[in-house]
Order: C-alpha cells, then sequence, then structure tokens
C-alpha cells in the first residue's frame, strides 16, 4: 500500500512540475515576442532553418475560398 501511495505523489508532483515548466514557457515566450529585434533574429533562423531542411523558404498557406456550388433543379417527369 505504501509503494502505491510514493507513486501517487511522485506522479502529483511530476504533473506539478510539468504545470510550473509550462508556465515559465509561456512567460519567456511573451518576452520573446515583446522584443522586436530578438523576435526578428528568431524569424531568420527559421527562415535559414526551413531553407537548409525544405530547400527553400516556407510561404503562409494561401486562404481556402469556397466556391459558390449552383443549384440543379430537377424536374419531375
Amino acid at each position: 500500500m505504501a509503494k502505491l501511495k510514493v507513486n501517487k505523489e511522485m506522479a502529483k508532483q511530476e504533473r506539478q512540475w510539468q504545470v510550473e515548466d509550462a508556465m515559465r514557457t509561456l512567460k519567456r515566450a511573451e518576452e520573446i515576442r515583446q522584443d522586436g529585434k530578438l523576435m526578428g533574429e528568431v524569424k531568420k533562423s527559421m527562415e535559414s532553418l526551413n531553407k537548409m531542411l525544405m530547400g527553400s523558404a516556407m510561404k503562409p498557406a494561401a486562404p481556402k475560398v469556397m466556391k459558390p456550388v449552383a443549384k440543379k433543379i430537377m424536374k419531375k417527369k
């Protein structure tokens, strides 16, 4: 019984650590977004990495446009 309780406590502590780590990550991400110079360098670095991996810079996806569908009227015979 004690072993089971230790595992539950460890799992609880691990989850708490994950939550705290995620909060630090989100905070740091916001700091990076606010730093225009650093964000610009990050974007350039990502473009360079994409060129190296994909052979060219990635372009944003074109927005999907739904074409209107013409309704056909079926006549009863």
